[in-house]
C-alpha cells in the first residue's frame, strides 16, 4: 500500500471489489447528489456489496498483492540507479537437491498464474516447516523480484567511499556487529544517503532498525553475496518506506476488533492506545530478544505477503493472551501490553494460529480510504475556518509576544537588582565577619585591660592598708609609751 490515501490499492485479482470515488466533471450537466462539501457516509461495517471480499483466500490475496508491489518502480529505484549485473538463479536452482523439489518448482514457476490458493496454502505450511538455508537466498531474490545488483567493482569502490566518509551506523544495545554486517551497513547507509528518500525522522530510524535486523539474518545465509544481500535491503527499505503507518495502524486496530471483539472493547475502555505497539511490532518480532528460527519465520511470511501478515500475527497474539488481558484494568494493563513479557514467549503455534485468522483487509482499507475522502471534501470549510483561527491565533501569539518582551526586559531588571543585592550582600557580609572580629578582638583587649586595672587596684589598695597599719602601729607605740608613762607615774604616787 502506498501513501496516497484516495486510491485503494489493487489487489490483483479480479474478483476483489473496491470503493473508488468518482469526482464529477466540472463540465458534467449532471448535478451532485450532495453539496461538495458534505463527506460520503462511511460503509457499514459488515459484508455490503461495497466491501465483500471475493472468493480467495487471505493468503493468495496478500501474496498477489506483494507481487504487484514487488513491481512498483518506486520499489526498484536504487537498483534502476545502482544495479548493472543480472542476477542468474535458473543455474543457481538447478543445483538444488532432490529433496527440495517443492522450492525448486515454486522458484522456477512463480508469479501471478502461478499463486493459487492450495499453493499459497503450502507455501505457507512450508515456511512454517523452515526454508532450507540454501533455499532462501534464492527465494528471496526471486520473490522480491530482484533482477539485478551491482557488480563486486562497484560495490568495493562504493565501501571504499563509505569507509572514507566515516558512515558509521549505530550498533543495537543486545548485539555487537560482526564485520561483514557492518560492512553491509556502511555500504547500505551511503548508498540511502546519496539517493535520499523523503522520510520523517522517526519512520527513518525504524526503517534503519528493521534494515539491521534484516541484514542480520541475510549476512549468515550462504552463497549470497553482499551486492544481493545490498539488493535485498534496497527493497526492504523501499518496501517499509511505501507502507502507510497510518493505515496500516487501522487495519491492525479493525483486525483486533473484528476478530478478538471482547479483549480488543476492553482495551479501548481502559482508554489504551495501540499505536506505539503497531508501529514496532515488526521490529519487536525479528529482534535481537526474540527467538531467531522464529523471526526468521516472520521475515518470510513478510516477503511472501507482505506486512499485511503482522496483523495476523499480532491478532494470534491477542487472542493467545486474552485471559492475561482481561485479568487487568489501567496501567497494570497497559504496563503489560508494552513489557516484553507480552511478547516473550510467541513461537511456531502463534504462527500456525495465524494463519488460520482472516482479516476482511479490503473491507479496513476501503473504509481507511473513504475516511481519507471525507477529510479531503471537507477540506474547504475547515481551510475557511482554519484561516480565521490562524488570524486569532495571530492576533493572540502578537499579543503573547508584547507580554514576553515586556516580561523579558521585567526579568532583566529583576536579575539587574539581584546582582546588585547579591553583591551588597557579599559585602554586608563581609563586613558582618569583619566587625564579628574586631568585636572579639576587643573584648580580649577588655578582659585584658580590666585584669590590669583590678591588679593596679588591689596593690594600692594594698599600700593603703599598709600606710593605714603602719599609723595604727605608730599609735599604738605612742600609746604604750603613754600608758608606760602614766603607768610609772601612778606607781610612784601609790608609793
Amino acid at each position: 500500500m502506498t501513501e496516497n490515501p484516495t486510491t485503494p490499492v489493487e489487489l490483483g485479482s479480479p474478483g476483489v471489489d473496491s470503493v473508488t470515488p468518482s469526482p464529477i466533471s466540472p463540465n458534467s450537466d449532471k448535478a451532485p447528489l450532495a453539496p461538495p462539501n458534505v463527506p460520503p457516509k462511511l460503509p457499514p461495517r459488515s459484508n455490503s456489496a461495497s466491501t465483500k471480499d471475493s472468493g480467495d483466500s487471505v493468503g493468495k490475496k496478500l501474496a498477489l498483492r506483494q507481487n504487484e508491489l514487488y513491481a512498483w518502480n518506486s520499489m526498484n529505484m536504487h537498483a534502476d540507479i545502482l544495479a548493472n549485473t543480472p542476477i542468474q538463479l535458473k543455474e543457481r536452482i538447478e543445483k538444488l537437491s532432490s529433496s527440495e523439489e517443492f522450492w525448486a518448482r515454486l522458484l522456477e514457476n512463480y508469479g501471478p498464474q502461478y499463486i493459487t490458493d492450495k499453493i499459497v496454502e503450502e507455501i505457507e505450511q512450508a515456511v512454517i516447516a523452515g526454508v532450507p538455508s540454501e533455499v532462501r537466498p534464492l527465494l528471496y531474490l526471486k520473490i522480491m523480484q530482484i533482477r539485478a545488483h551491482m557488480d563486486s567493482t562497484m560495490y568495493n569502490g562504493i565501501f571504499k567511499k563509505a569507509k572514507l566518509a566515516q558512515w558509521e551506523t549505530t550498533q543495537p544495545e543486545t548485539e555487537a556487529y560482526s564485520e561483514g554486517l557492518k560492512e553491509i551497513m556502511q555500504v547500505f547507509q551511503y548508498c540511502i544517503s546519496e539517493i535520499a528518500v523523503p522520510n520523517t525522522p522517526d519512520s527513518s530510524h525504524r526503517a534503519l532498525k528493521i534494515v539491521e535486523r534484516v541484514a542480520h539474518f541475510l549476512v549468515e545465509l550462504p552463497e549470497l553475496s553482499n551486492p544481493e544481500v545490498l539488493a535485498i535491503l534496497f527493497k526492504v527499505d523501499a518496501l517499509f518506506n511505501n507502507l502507510s503507518k497510518e493505515e496500516f495502524c487501522y487495519k491492525a486496530s479493525r483486525s483486533l476488533e473484528d476478530n478478538t471483539p471482547k479483549t480488543f472493547l476492553h482495551i479501548v475502555k481502559q482508554g489504551i492506545d495501540l499505536s506505539s505497539l503497531f508501529r514496532n511490532f515488526l521490529l519487536s518480532v525479528i529482534g535481537p530478544d526474540m527467538d531467531e528460527d522464529f523471526s526468521i519465520r516472520v521475515l518470510d511470511f513478510v516477503v511472501f505477503e507482505g506486512f499485511d501478515f503482522l496483523h495476523r500475527i499480532l491478532t494470534a497474539v491477542f487472542e493467545q493472551k486474552e485471559k492475561q488481558i482481561l485479568d487487568l484494568n489501567g496501567n497494570e494493563l497497559y504496563s503489560y501490553i508494552y513489557s516484553n513479557e507480552f511478547l516473550s514467549d510467541l513461537h511456531l503455534a502463534t504462527l500456525e494460529a495465524a494463519l488460520k485468522i482472516a482479516p476482511s483487509f479490503v473491507k479496513y482499507e476501503n473504509e481507511y480510504h473513504l475516511m481519507s475522502v471525507n477529510a479531503i471534501s471537507g477540506n474547504d470549510s475547515e481551510l475557511t475556518n482554519l484561516k480565521e483561527t490562524n488570524e486569532d491565533l495571530s492576533l493572540h501569539l502578537k499579543d503573547l509576544k508584547s507580554k514576553t518582551e515586556s516580561l523579558s526586559k521585567t526579568e532583566a531588571e529583576i536579575v539587574t537588582q539581584l546582582t546588585e543585592y547579591t553583591e551588597k550582600l557579599k559585602e554586608a557580609q563581609e563586613e558582618k565577619e569583619r566587625l564579628s572580629k574586631e568585636e572579639d578582638e576587643l573584648r580580649a583587649k577588655y578582659a585584658q585591660l580590666t585584669m590590669n586595672e583590678n591588679l593596679t587596684n588591689l596593690v594600692n589598695a594594698n599600700k593603703d592598708i599598709s600606710n593605714e597599719n603602719a599609723e595604727l602601729e605608730a599609735q599604738i607605740a605612742e600609746l604604750e609609751k603613754q600608758i608606760a608613762t602614766k603607768s610609772a607615774k601612778l606607781k610612784k604616787v601609790q608609793k
